[in-house]
Formats: structure tokens, sequence, C-alpha cells
């Protein structure tokens, strides 16, 4: 078995098999096999990304709703401004979401980044918030 996964949607890529037995002994090429991969179809399923920030208690509160196919989980990413995001949470699928952040600074802004990921592997859009701490 082989997986290609270092490819490009606008290209078509040839394959060639050449079978190897355990003496090194090559089998004569195959005739070319021509793929061209299929774009990644980005499905919506995230309808409302939004937070509310306490400083009294010191978070910023996230809460989300989605809808459509078999959603499976959530992944959640922050970063502060200017920086790269990084994988913060991932949270097992229900329609009405809500996560406290509480790992925060006064005085920066922090970004986060929300993602959708189905049963048949597919994920949704990104959606993102930036939020003033």
């Amino acid at each position: 078995e082989y997986k290609d996964t270092a490819f490009d949607s606008d290209r078509k890529y040839y394959y060639i098999i050449v079978a190897v037995d355990e003496s090194g002994n090559e089998s004569e090429p195959s005739e070319p096999f021509i793929a061209t991969p299929v774009p990644k179809i980005v499905t919506k399923a995230i309808t409302n990304f939004d937070f509310q920030v306490d400083r009294k208690n010191k978070n910023i509160a996230l809460f989300w709703s989605a809808k459509g196919k078999k959603i499976v989980e959530y992944q959640l990413y922050k970063r502060k401004k200017g920086a790269d995001f990084i994988l913060y949470r991932v949270f097992p699928f229900k329609e009405k979401m809500r996560f406290v952040d509480e790992v925060l600074s006064l005085g920066n802004v922090y970004e986060y980044a929300l993602k959708a990921f189905f049963e048949d592997g597919t994920s949704s859009e990104i959606k993102e918030i930036s939020v003033e701490y």
C-alpha cells in the first residue's frame, strides 16, 4: 500500500508499479497510471462563534454552535496577536459548546480559530475571532 500525501491539486501525476521479490528481482514496470487529485471540499458547519470577556473573574468565555453532517470533534486554536496559532483544545461534538479560557494576561489581544471535523475525516471552514483582554 502506498499513500501519496504531497501533491498539488492542479497537476496530473503518473505512477508506475514495479514488483520486487525477496531476492531483489524486479518485474517489468506497469503501464503508467494517471491520477488527478480531487480538490478538498470545505464544508460550512460552525454557525456561530462568539465570546464574552469577564475581567472581574479573569476569563474569556467562548461559545459556538454548529449544524450539518456528522461532526465528531472541534479543534480550538489560540494565539496572541502576531504569533502563530497553536492547537489549544480538542472537544467532542455537541451542538452548542462553551469553553472558558483562564490562561490570560491583561493587555493582550487573543485570537481564536475554530474548526469542526466530520466522521468521514473532512473538516469545516475555520472561524476566527479576536478578543481584547
